[in-house]
């Protein structure tokens, strides 16, 4: 990989502010790259996230030496290879050089002079603002990383590819996480060739900043007659609740499972049939794995708090008041 000959920044806040979008950069890792022919190695590959969509910046010194015909080739391994839409950025470029890139539809940057991305213009629904009367809300992968640092183990001051160490989620899950952290100014990143993640707040206040930013984890509830067996569901709904309060009288026969931990028991037949309204057991489809955020068989507290925080019932209110209380920040 060469030196990077433009700055990040430089090409972020240029399409900022010609946009209009929010851009955040990434944290490519070295890993990423690897497999990638020797000839597109010497270009320096950089990640951002334009409104959350994942792209990477092919930064190269200038446009000479190719064929329009060689770098749309270049485009297409490029975007198979990072599964994300690959944009060049050129130092220099002749005016006839990016008439015949435009009229090839590749996409690139000549930072604070010009920009073409027929892709991102042509699918405003998915890139521009969200709709109004809508309020924006973190990924479910920022939550995680928020969640897990706030009850598990800090995520910050460390190199990010040490986060996977931790949680066992993949390099570009990561990445996606921390982004949508820094694009709600929730932390910020530093670093040059190593990143790493620190958040604006201390803990209570930043659980405090980031909640109405929060959903509650369930992508949907199922129902079932009975548990599998070796069923390792988490414990979650009232009886959760009643574990950390002094709720009294709940619902038992609820648990909490991933939506890749349930598509898994779904391929290898091991539940029984599923009833989408009623059963004698509720198993909620979680967004991200409900065990990375506790070492307990009942789910996390911050999780559960997402969960009942618009439960109208007066006794759950007091109840989520006294569990997050009793939090030890």
């Amino acid at each position: 990989m060469i030196p990077p000959t433009i700055d990040l920044m430089k090409v972020v806040n240029y399409i900022r502010r010609t946009t209009g979008l929010n851009v955040v950069p990434g944290a490519l890792s070295d890993e990423a790259r690897k497999g990638l022919p020797l000839y597109l190695r010497k270009a320096d590959h950089r990640e951002i996230f334009i409104e959350g969509r994942r792209v990477i910046l092919d930064i190269r010194r200038s446009f000479s030496g190719y064929t329009p015909g060689q770098i749309a080739k270049q485009k297409e391994l490029l975007e198979k290879h990072f599964s994300a839409p690959v944009v060049f950025c050129f130092g220099e470029i002749a005016s006839y050089q990016r008439k015949r890139l435009i009229t090839q539809r590749i996409a690139f940057i000549l930072p604070d002079r010009q920009m073409f991305i027929p892709s991102l213009f042509l699918d405003l629904k998915e890139f521009g603002p969200a709709p109004t009367g809508k309020k924006e809300k973190l990924g479910h992968l920022g939550q995680l990383l928020l969640l897990f640092h706030l009850q598990q183990s800090p995520v910050e001051n460390i190199p990010l590819g040490e986060i996977l160490k931790l949680i066992p989620v993949s390099q570009m899950s990561v990445s996606r996480g921390v982004s949508e952290l820094v694009a709600f100014n929730l932390a910020t990143l530093s670093g040059t060739k190593t990143k790493f993640i620190k958040f604006l707040h201390e803990k209570q206040k930043l659980w405090e900043a980031a909640l109405p930013l929060l959903n509650s984890p369930i992508k949907k509830t199922v129902f079932i007659e009975d548990l599998p067996n070796n069923f390792e569901g988490l414990i979650t709904g009232e009886e959760a609740l009643e574990h950390y309060s002094n709720l009294y009288g709940s619902i038992v026969n609820r648990y909490a499972i991933s939506s890749k931990q349930y598509q898994l028991m779904k391929k290898e037949e091991a539940l029984p049939e599923i009833n989408m309204y009623d059963g004698d057991f509720a198993i909620e489809i979680w967004n991200y794995p409900p065990e990375i955020l506790t070492s307990e068989r009942y789910i996390d507290p911050l999780s559960l708090y997402l969960i009942f925080k618009d439960d109208e019932d007066d006794r759950v209110q007091i109840a989520l008041n006294e569990m997050i209380r009793n939090i030890k920040w």
